[in-house]
């Protein structure tokens, strides 16, 4: 458990001076507890995390490899899409913004998020720095709501935080 508290301090100290405040120890501590408790779940894990910049989730990519789980690191919608079509995956992840990917580069997470829904009826999960749908720019009120729905129907959860993206990832695989 001594390289899950590292590398779950890692990632904290990684993120945003707001995020770093915002895990306590109290919530460090629940999120070992809880994997540890789950240790042979997250072993048989198969789990997708397409982020354009995988060097940000090092960290809790070595963590969740550590307790057993099988983490694939797409860069892009093309190469998630590609891999989801090969294997199964019992968590799928992705950041929303992905600068590599063009026009609309900065919703192509839920983009993807539509796809992954769509075509394996898998709800996926959002990490990322910030993210509300209700207030991206560039749009209109009525975009901005079907921006709202389409997390609502196509996303499990959405944090920015690395204690709560560790429990949304065991919440999923609780539900198997």
């Amino acid at each position: 458990m001594e390289f899950a508290e590292a590398k779950l301090d890692e990632a904290v100290r990684k993120s945003s001076i707001q995020d770093q405040q915002a895990v306590g120890q109290a919530a460090k501590r629940s999120v070992l507890d809880r994997l540890q408790r789950n240790s042979e779940l997250l072993s048989r894990a198969r789990i997708l995390w397409t982020d354009d910049h995988p060097e940000y989730n090092t960290a809790i990519v070595e963590l969740l490899r550590r307790f057993g789980a099988a983490v694939e690191t797409p860069r892009s919608n093309a190469e998630g899409l590609a891999l989801l079509q090969a294997s199964r995956y019992d968590v799928v992840i992705s950041d929303v913004a992905r600068d590599n990917e063009g026009p609309g580069s900065n919703l192509k997470g839920l983009e993807f998020a539509e796809q992954v829904f769509n075509g394996w009826r898998i709800r996926i999960l959002l990490f990322t720095a910030r993210f509300n749908p209700a207030t991206v720019p560039g749009k209109t009120d009525q975009e901005r709501l079907a921006l709202v729905r389409l997390v609502q129907r196509c996303v499990f959860g959405v944090t920015n935080r690395t204690d709560e993206a560790l429990h949304l990832i065991l919440d999923i695989l609780e539900r198997g």
